[in-house]
């Protein structure tokens, strides 16, 4: 029967490096390796019928790599642990500082000898928080920053049951109470409570729908809850900007008026109204002249009803003596100005007492026109 040859490749990792041992011819099934220190060894053989096919992978075996333990026969054992926390050898659990020796076997029969040199630290783990708030009511981007930690590291934080391995700074947080519990490297344990709230929730109310009649002006006021950087009205052509704090408008036609406001933290909020225009074309004319330069009634004009301006312009004003002979005439002027309208003469002389007739075409701010005729009395 023709020898092989048997070379066995080492991998020892406890040396971080190998070693490797060439077997010429041989037929002995074991191989004795000795003075090995404690640690882990990897072995595999590769065998072939002559050397020089140990390299060539088509003429040799690989054999599976294994794996040998050698347990030290002395273990010496430094631990230290939070008081109130212990440190355990085999079944011996031990809570008081001290040096302690045991005796253990394992599975195969050998002795082990633990010496566990324990101390006991005292607990002196605190923790300082910065907290930020969310910038707007129902927003998540709260956050709880650990700014400084007394114990020794490395840390494990945790947050509503949740591991947060090293965390210091925990974001992404809404509304609510975050308890936390931080261990350093001893075990000793700090557990606080911290509290996350939501701001005031930043609100537009514009109030209810509003019924107004042509030329009655539309008004708010204190229609934010609190300080605001920006408005964006609807019709954009409401001219009320920040710091604007009370609007009025008058609209022609039925407008849906809304808001949304943004707050200095950066909080949008809006609201909506329907405002109705029922489209009454209102005005008053006067049916006396006093011009006697009392200011009551010393001119003859068209006038818009009380706090209520659904006049765009006059676009005629003529005045008859009951001959029919035309006394004043005027056109496209403002209503409501006095001094606009009739005081009573013609080209420039005053005309006698009476009733005169007067006819004027007026444009209302919704873009209609009427025409309106009758009597006024000059009096003196």
């Amino acid at each position: 029967m023709e020898n092989f040859l048997l070379n066995y490749y080492i991998h020892l990792s406890y040396f971080m490096g190998y070693l490797q041992v060439n077997l010429m011819g041989e037929t002995n099934q074991e191989y004795t390796f000795t003075n090995l220190s404690a640690g882990d060894y990897y072995y595999r053989y590769l065998l072939a019928d002559r050397e020089e096919k140990l390299s060539n992978p088509k003429c040799r075996t690989i054999s599976n790599v294994k794996v040998v333990r050698v347990i030290p026969k002395f273990i010496d054992v430094i631990d230290s642990v939070c008081v109130g926390l212990s440190s355990t050898v085999g079944e011996n659990t031990y809570f008081e500082a001290g040096v302690y020796v045991d005796t253990l076997q394992n599975i195969i029969g050998c002795d082990s000898i633990v010496t566990l040199d324990l101390t006991l630290i005292e607990n002196e783990l605190q923790a300082t928080f910065l907290v930020e708030d969310p910038t707007c009511n129902g927003f998540t981007d709260g956050s709880i920053k650990i700014e400084s930690l007394t114990g020794k590291g490395p840390y494990t934080v945790r947050v509503r049951e949740q591991f947060e391995d090293g965390a210091v700074d925990i974001s992404m947080l809404g509304n609510g109470l975050y308890e936390f519990s931080i261990s350093d490297r001893y075990g000793c344990e700090f557990n606080t409570s911290i509290s996350i709230t939501d701001p005031p929730v930043f609100e537009v109310d514009l109030g209810p729908d509003q019924n107004l009649v042509l030329g009655e002006r539309f008004t708010l006021s204190e229609f934010i809850s609190e300080e605001a950087s920006d408005y964006r009205w609807n019709p954009i052509t409401i001219n009320c900007q920040v710091p604007c704090d009370t609007l009025n408008e008058i609209f022609t036609s039925t407008t849906t008026v809304s808001l949304t406001a943004t707050s200095s933290n950066g909080c949008e909020a809006t609201d909506e109204i329907l405002v109705t225009i029922e489209e009454v074309l209102s005005l008053f004319i006067p049916n006396v002249l006093t011009p006697n330069n009392d200011s009551i009634n010393d001119y003859f004009t068209i006038f818009p009803e009380e706090e209520i301006n659904a006049i765009d312009q006059v676009q005629e004003l003529s005045i008859f003596n009951r001959a029919g002979v035309e006394v004043f005439s005027k056109k496209s002027f403002e209503a409501g100005v006095p001094s606009q309208g009739w005081n009573g003469t013609s080209r420039g002389s005053i005309v006698s007492t009476g009733v005169y007739f007067y006819s004027t075409r007026v444009r209302f701010i919704n873009g209609e026109e009427q025409t309106y005729s009758g009597l006024v009395s000059l009096l003196r």
